[in-house]
């Protein structure tokens, strides 16, 4: 998916790291296979001849023919392999050796793997539609797994499809691969399923998947642990955060996370690593040849390079993939992107007839092309031109596109649909990668040009209708049903639907997260009414989000109805939208601080404050004659916190974000930056930048560093703030002279 959040003046340096995220290149030949740290499943023990080029098992061979013109330039890779990596040195399994009893009939040994650079004499399996089989023995056993946890194991396979995925969504509809992981007491604790997608008729292709094996995993009965006393840190362990879906992909509000197990599977007993395949709709699909290593800095080359030089594309198989898997996977900012030419699965988005012909009848009728390349062409098309790296495409082409998409949205809602209801998520993105040609205006900010987010200088259409919705749809406190709280994504659901889920509570993050920024960015387009609607719902989403799914340690749940860690995911984004860093001029909600000040010379002043209710005491300092209206951020000094205000919800904001930060990038590894809130994370170089923090009584400020060496004499101001960042009164720091001229 293409992210782009950034400031005008540095927005296209910052944007390619988007399209550097992910990369592989195609591997040289090595001359060992990598050894396997489990032991060998007896007669099914590989013998490996010319670094991998030759595997004898069990009587077949499995020769790499790619390998005789290595190094010679005569194999484009990428035409076979996913990324470019081959798979010559994982350790290879057959299937014959995980089927029980009933499962032989899926084994093919007549459609065996036949390529230009591959073939195998091991039986493939042959699934028809609507076929699917749960392997009964595990790949790998509890002892297998005991000596790789902690790791990300690398999983190859060959796939070949035959009219696969007819009349079902992409993501539905694809051939599939899912690994679970089992402990020693039965229990699930990690789910990864493939994100590769590619349906319909297409030739063998290899693909990989990463499957993180879980640190601490119960390796006996009843056992607590595996050896060690290290803790996990939030999100690990179980399935993972980003369970078939890129750290980048995570920061958008659109993603649909397909974690945990599916519903209409039954997995054997024991523990251990169990592989399911699937061909979910119609068609046959084969899946051929399966093997793995252990992930590693050695054999994962860099992201950028996972790049298909021919096509510009990052997609599992350029040549037969859907326009949402190209963008899926990120774009490269070293190769033009010639994709959008065509290739076997759609025609040449770069003329207008064909790219409205593919949004009309493709993307709009397919939720996995409505949800990830719908939002993003607009954006894919203004960037990708700015660097000269999109193919020449028809004049009008994105003022095109803005008319459709117009035309997609609900006149009474002023939402767009998926599957038939209006969707947040959906319209935010939309909003966000379309029509947002400047960034939400936080009143205490500059605001910023991002042409390549919107078509011309389109602002969000029916932003009135749009926000009536929203505001319509905040449910209320589930325990109370008074407080106003947050979204979910039963949102727009039929209330038929919504009366037969139990315990979805009144807040997950991804749903609000998507509301707050369409309000704000409705916010200047909308009547004085709605803009106070609009204010008392933030600060609600807010208050209750504080209270209920923010934690005292900075972490945050997913929802108030499942209190789990699940990763960094929309906090940010939910923060940065509910206006709560926003300073505010509120002098009837905040009380005009009890304070004595001293001021000892040019150099420093003493401040002695007695604090109440407020959360802080923030202190300003600027040159004279400045009017007091115009003194924000910038002016900034220093914060005495209030040591009564010790929870995140009753502190400073700036101080309170700090605290968020801080424990976010710690245990998560992440910031404000890489989930696009630049709002917030420029409040957070600021802070740090130039804001002294401080608490107690008696407290001395000292001239601001940066000033220290300036002329003149500089005038400092006091404000108390309440924990949603309103000021009170300003008052003026005094000399002795000015004292006894104002009385």
């Amino acid at each position: 998916m293409l992210i782009l959040k950034r400031k005008a003046g540095i927005c296209l340096g910052i944007w390619l790291v988007f399209f550097c995220c992910l990369g592989i290149v195609g591997q040289e030949v090595e001359e060992e296979i990598v050894a396997s740290p489990v032991k060998p499943l007896g007669k099914y023990e590989p013998l490996v001849r010319g670094g991998g080029q030759y595997i004898e098992i069990a009587g077949t061979v499995i020769e790499s023919l790619w390998m005789k013109d290595a190094g010679k330039g005569k194999t484009d890779l990428w035409r076979h392999f996913m990324h470019g990596m081959t798979d010559h040195r994982g350790y290879p399994l057959v299937w014959d050796a995980f089927v029980g009893n009933g499962q032989a009939g899926v084994l093919d040994k007549a459609v065996l793997l036949d390529s230009a650079v591959k073939t195998s004499g091991l039986s493939s399996v042959c699934l028809p539609g609507k076929g699917k089989v749960v392997f009964e023995k595990p790949i790998l056993s509890m002892a297998d797994l005991s000596m790789v946890r902690g790791k990300t194991l690398r999983f190859y396979v060959w796939i070949k499809g035959e009219g696969t995925g007819d009349g079902a969504a992409l993501w539905d509809g694809a051939p599939q691969v899912t690994f679970y992981v089992k402990d020693a007491n039965d229990f699930v604790v990690g789910t990864k399923k493939c994100n590769f997608r590619t349906r319909g008729t297409f030739p063998w292709h290899c693909y990989y998947i990463e499957v993180p094996i879980p640190a601490v995993l119960a390796l006996n009965e009843l056992s607590l642990g595996a050896e060690t006393k290290e803790e996990p840190k939030a999100g690990e362990g179980g399935a993972q955060a980003d369970d078939g879906f890129s750290a980048a992909l995570l920061s958008d509000l659109g993603s649909i996370v397909e974690s945990g197990i599916d519903e209409d599977v039954s997995l054997p007993a024991g523990g251990g690593l169990y592989v399911s395949v699937s061909n979910p709709v119609s068609g046959k699909a084969w899946f051929s040849t399966m093997s793995w290593e252990v992930a590693s800095a050695e054999n994962t080359p860099a992201r950028e390079k996972r790049c298909d030089p021919t096509t510009g594309s990052m997609a599992p198989n350029p040549d037969y993939d859907e326009l949402p898997m190209h963008l899926y996977f990120g774009l490269s900012k070293d190769h033009m992107w010639k994709f959008l030419k065509g290739n076997k699965a759609f025609g040449d988005l770069t003329y207008k007839s064909i790219m409205k012909d593919y949004v009309l009848n493709t993307a709009a009728k397919d939720w996995s092309h409505t949800l990830h390349a719908l939002p993003y062409m607009v954006q894919m098309v203004g960037a990708g031109t700015m660097l000269n790296l999109v193919p020449p495409i028809e004049l009008g082409w994105i003022e095109a596109l803005g008319d459709v998409l117009e035309g997609l949205q609900d006149p009474g809602s002023g939402l767009w649909k998926l599957d038939g209801h209006g969707s947040l998520e959906l319209t935010y993105l939309i909003v966000a990668n379309s029509f947002s040609c400047r960034q939400c205006d936080h009143g205490d900010a500059t605001v910023h040009e991002t042409p390549w987010l919107g078509v011309g200088k389109r602002v969000v259409p029916r932003a009135a209708e749009m926000c009536d919705s929203i505001l319509g749809a905040q449910c209320r406190d589930s325990r109370g049903g008074k407080r106003l709280a947050g979204w979910t994504r039963f949102a727009f659901k039929p209330q038929s639907v919504v009366n037969g889920v139990t315990g979805m509570g009144s807040f997950e993050m991804c749903s609000s997260a998507a509301a707050v920024q369409l309000l704000l960015r409705c916010y200047p387009l909308v009547d004085g009414g709605r803009k106070a609607k609009i204010r008392e719902s933030l600060r609600g989403a807010w208050t209750y989000a504080m209270q209920t799914v923010f934690r005292p340690n900075g972490l945050w749940y997913q929802g108030d109805a499942l209190p789990d860690f699940r990763g960094p995911a929309f906090g940010f984004q939910f923060l940065e939208g509910t206006q709560w860093l926003e300073t505010k001029r509120n002098v009837a909600a905040v009380a005009k601080p009890q304070v004595e000040t001293e001021l000892n010379s040019r150099e420093d002043f003493t401040v002695r404050w007695k604090p109440e209710n407020e959360a802080s005491l923030r202190i300003y300092a600027t040159r004279p004659g400045v009017d007091v209206s115009s003194i924000g951020d910038k002016d900034l000094i220093a914060i005495i916190h209030n040591p009564n205000a010790k929870s995140l919800g009753t502190m400073d904001a700036m101080l309170a974000l700090r605290e968020i930060s801080l424990s976010v990038e710690k245990n998560w590894g992440a910031t404000p930056e890489k989930y696009g809130a630049v709002y917030a994370a420029d409040k957070l170089a600021l802070f740090n930048k130039q804001v002294k923090i401080t608490q107690g009584n008696g407290i001395v400020i000292p001239k601001p560093t940066d000033l220290a060496n300036e002329e003149g004499k500089l005038v400092y101001w006091l404000a108390a703030t309440s924990p949603y960042s309103e000021l009170s009164e300003f008052i003026k720091v005094n000399s002795p002279e000015e004292e006894a001229v104002e009385q």
